[in-house]
């Protein structure tokens, strides 16, 4: 006769806690970074690649503060992600765009986001090229999109702690983010010194742990877009970064 298992026999045991074995492999979050968070913030780093961190965080926030001003309540989506943008109406996407036309914004945004949009043409972010995205043999294009793609990585080093700040910039725009005094997060103007002060360190691992709330328990339209940026950019090449030495030289 089989013995029979013991209740959490996968699981180890660390002083009280019992740790499953997915948490056993590693960093679970990890994963969850880098197959649905990056596809999903991608187009911040974008920006902050093409205007540096201090103006890229004011116009990153121009679109999601956009949406905001539209005042629908039934739309409860974080607009720092990407496939939020699929639950606009088309109406909406129209005043958004007139809005950032009237602004001077536009141009702006696109210009940044292009490199994505012209290989990944079915980005909910595509509304804002009003479907007249050209065509465009450059292969620089694609050597710029996957050193950021690189950079975001790691999920721990500068470029990427300031991608998730403009996230969480965004969630206290959009009042959707309330902090209470004394949190780590009530400082979060400090992670402007990040990584030269330990203080703007432990803002930075605060804004990590509520990143990541923000994505438990995804509605299945908001898988949609990370599964297709992976998937399309198999196709575009093999899952390899490009090196230095290698980089294409500009027609």
């Amino acid at each position: 006769m089989k013995s029979k298992k013991k209740v959490l026999h996968d699981h180890k045991q660390v002083g009280k806690k019992f740790i499953p074995p997915i948490l056993q492999l590693g960093k679970y979050h990890d994963v969850q970074w880098k197959t649905i968070m990056i596809p999903e913030l991608i187009w911040i780093a974008l920006i902050n690649e093409q205007y540096g961190l201090r103006v890229g965080a004011e116009l990153s926030l121009s679109l999601p503060h956009e949406v905001h001003l539209l005042k629908d309540p039934n739309n409860k989506s974080h607009f720092f992600k990407i496939s939020s943008y699929d639950t606009l109406t088309q109406i909406q996407k129209n005043e958004i765009v007139n809005n950032l036309k009237k602004k001077q914004l536009l141009s702006r945004i696109k210009k940044a986001i292009y490199p994505m949009l012209i290989y990944y043409p079915q980005c909910p972010l595509s509304f804002l090229f009003e479907n007249k995205i050209a065509d465009n043999d450059n292969l620089m294009l694609i050597y710029d999109l996957k050193k950021v793609l690189e950079r975001m990585f790691d999920r721990w080093n500068t470029d990427a702690t300031f991608v998730q700040a403009n996230a969480i910039y965004i969630a206290f725009d959009s009042g959707r983010l309330k902090v209470f005094k004394g949190l780590e997060l009530a400082d979060f103007p400090e992670v402007e010194h990040f990584p030269y002060t330990e203080k703007s360190e432990r803002v930075a691992s605060s804004i990590r742990s509520v990143l990541n709330s923000y994505f438990n328990g995804e509605d299945d339209h908001q898988n949609i877009w990370p599964k297709y940026f992976w998937n399309n950019g198999l196709k575009l090449q093999k899952c390899k970064f490009i090196n230095d030495y290698e980089r294409p030289k500009q027609k």
